[in-house]
């Protein structure tokens, strides 16, 4: 097995319908091999979902096992992590998405659902609130992070 099919790329943008029992299909290039299967959904502002791959979900631990959090940090990392969720694939890439998550993202029904990847975590949100960054901030941000050099 590959690192792509155990660690895969979240790349692109994929606009799927979520079912009547809160099920959205992950796309085919982002799922995963192997035994370990477990995503961690968090609501982060503007209505995101921000999804962690397993691996992302033990970077996660680690940092925060290091880190020394200040009774605000510690807060709000409860607010965050109380209103999260887990979930897993079945066989068809299909997971739940919770009712709390769904409400966040302003995904109601058997609504559509914005997937978008962030590289190493991808973001799920409600396509009609989602405007694409222009041309310029996508430069500034490139140069900022020194992302290709």
């Amino acid at each position: 097995m590959s690192d792509s099919q155990n660690n895969p790329y979240f790349i692109g943008s994929f606009t799927h319908a979520v079912d009547e029992k809160g099920r959205l299909t992950l796309p085919a290039r982002w799922r995963l091999e192997g035994s370990e299967q477990t995503f961690l959904g968090l609501p982060f502002p503007d209505g995101q979902i921000h999804v962690l791959p397993p691996l992302g979900v033990r970077e996660m631990r680690k940092k925060m096992r290091k880190g020394k959090l200040t009774p605000k940090k510690k807060n709000i990392l409860m607010g965050i992590f109380a209103k999260g969720d887990q979930f897993e694939c079945d066989k068809q890439g299909r997971f739940v998405l919770s009712k709390d998550l769904r409400e966040h993202a302003g995904i109601e029904g058997k609504g559509q659902a914005l997937m978008l990847g962030v590289l190493n975590t991808f973001t799920i949100l409600n396509p009609t609130g989602y405007e694409p960054p222009s041309p310029d901030s996508i430069k500034s941000a490139i140069d900022d992070l020194n992302l290709l050099y």
